[in-house]
């Protein structure tokens, strides 16, 4: 199988194949009660975090799989150049925003009453994810336009990168839950690290 070598995506990959690492050692770690646990009711358990982005990854890849393949080649490793917006909406979607955005109901966690199999859709998703990497190293990331489902125009290498800092976010999330005072039981000291 062939590795990235764009020096913007390989970071990406760094970051799917972590989150990937996390979500299997959760699975091992965790009960099915400790996945669903809810600071509150509003409030997501693990699961719904990965939930919700397994829904993400429904909508957006295959967007970005036939961006990909409408993207010029000529160009291929030319560096990431997002645009403006395209920066600002990643930064709304990313840990660093540091605001409270509510998902929409399209992309709100859907397999309620699932736990230990969420993780495994999610860590099967993330292949899913490597392989459309892989497939943009060799285009213009900086082409092949796409829309998302909030009617915003990203190119390759902005969805991409949107769809990595979103997990990112979701990651954080997932360490905030475990390592929230009434959470059921001790986790692991390397699980709650932030590692990114």
């Amino acid at each position: 199988m062939k590795s990235v070598i764009h020096p913007h995506l390989i970071e990406l990959a760094q970051f799917v194949n972590e989150a990937s690492g996390l979500a299997v050692r959760l699975g091992e770690e965790l009960t099915p009660s400790q996945l669903r646990w809810r600071p509150d009711s509003e409030a997501w358990s693990v699961a719904d975090c990965f939930d919700h982005l397994i829904s993400t990854g429904y909508l957006y890849y295959p967007r970005l799989e036939d961006a990909i393949a409408a993207a010029e080649r000529d160009g291929a490793g030319t560096g990431y150049e997002p645009s403006v917006l395209a920066k600002l909406f990643i930064w709304t979607v990313s840990p660093d925003a540091g605001i409270k955005v509510t998902a929409f109901q399209p992309f709100e966690p859907k397999h309620v009453g699932e736990d230990i199999k969420i993780i495994e859709m999610f860590v099967a998703q993330q292949e899913e994810l490597i392989d459309l990497l892989r497939a943009a190293d060799g285009v213009d990331i900086n082409t092949g336009k796409f829309t998302t489902p909030g009617l915003v125009r990203l190119t390759v290498g902005e969805g991409l990168t949107m769809v990595v800092q979103h997990q990112r976010r979701h990651m954080a999330q997932v360490r905030n839950v475990l390592a929230h005072d009434r959470f059921p039981a001790e986790v692991s000291a390397e699980i709650l690290r932030n590692e990114r």
